[in-house]
């Protein structure tokens, strides 16, 4: 009986890992199609919208004068178009992006003064 007991156990595990995997992958290609579709959507809807960025590209940037001027474009944005993006259902898509450039331009803002007060 214990032998079958460690086989179910065995099995659930594997079944649970497999579920981990498959959510996971899942995650990664909706967020992929999310962005696409926020995308198509903004620049259907406004004028001249802010570029849409997936949060790795944004993780991956460096240059503090960029994301200075990608925060500085998605605030006006925001500002610009608040009720439009809320009426759409886009704000919180949009501010997600923002709020991401934000913090990766004071992680970025923390590197710089490291790497000086080393020196």
């Amino acid at each position: 009986m214990s032998k079958i007991v460690r086989e179910i156990r065995h099995l659930t595990k594997s079944i649970n890992n497999q579920n981990k995997l498959i959510r996971q992958c899942f995650v990664k290609m909706s967020e992929n199609q999310k962005t696409r579709d926020l995308r198509i959507i903004l620049k259907i809807l406004f004028a001249d919208p802010p570029p849409v960025i997936e949060q790795d590209n944004i993780n991956r940037l460096t240059d503090k004068s960029v994301l200075q001027k990608l925060e500085s474009r998605y605030d006006v944005f925001i500002n610009k178009n608040q009720e439009a993006l809320c009426l759409h259902e886009l704000i919180e898509d949009v501010l997600d992006i923002r709020d991401c450039i934000l913090l990766r331009l004071g992680r970025v803002s923390r590197l710089e003064k490291k790497c000086v007060d080393s020196l």
